[in-house]
């Protein structure tokens, strides 16, 4: 099997959720955000290594948040940027000495994926470029306009990724 390196984007603010610390270090059962989507994935890529992206300035944050957790595969943090682009490019390079056959990217402040999903898209990466998971929408999905919801709509041929 290709070796798979995790690359987790948790640079960025969270200004739209509101709070006192970026969304992917808050509180959820006693444990951040980013430690639940670290723990998930190092039960589920059991040969893999796993890179935090943080923001700058959040060393003392993501400390707290992983400690206790086992580093043997938790690489040290590196800084991310402005964008989650820029933060993304600054993982990827920090994965260039590991040289791993496979990265994925995921944001930290979604700690549900599934084993399922992370174990379809590294079989989905089998002889291509890149694969991403599409989940089928469940959500009733309405047309609105000025706030009055007009007309319910399919979501039959709707995917979220």
């Amino acid at each position: 099997m290709t070796a798979t390196a995790l690359l987790i984007v948790a640079a960025g603010r969270g200004v739209r959720i509101g709070g006192d610390v970026p969304k992917q270090y808050a509180d959820l059962g006693g444990k951040a955000l980013l430690r639940h989507t670290v723990e998930r994935v190092l039960a589920v890529l059991e040969t893999s290594c796993v890179l935090a992206v943080i923001g700058n300035g959040d060393d003392k944050l993501y400390g707290a948040a992983m400690e206790g957790v086992d580093r043997d595969r938790l690489m040290d943090p590196v800084v991310g940027g402005e964008t989650r682009a820029q933060s993304v490019r600054a993982g990827l390079e920090a994965l260039v000495p590991v040289a791993p056959g496979n990265v994925l990217i995921h944001d930290a402040a979604r700690p549900f994926v599934t084993p399922r999903v992370i174990r379809g898209v590294i079989a989905a990466l089998d002889g291509h470029d890149g694969a991403f998971p599409a989940l089928p929408v469940v959500d009733a999905l309405w047309l609105a306009k000025d706030g009055i919801a007009l007309e319910a709509r399919s979501r039959s041929d709707l995917w979220r990724a």
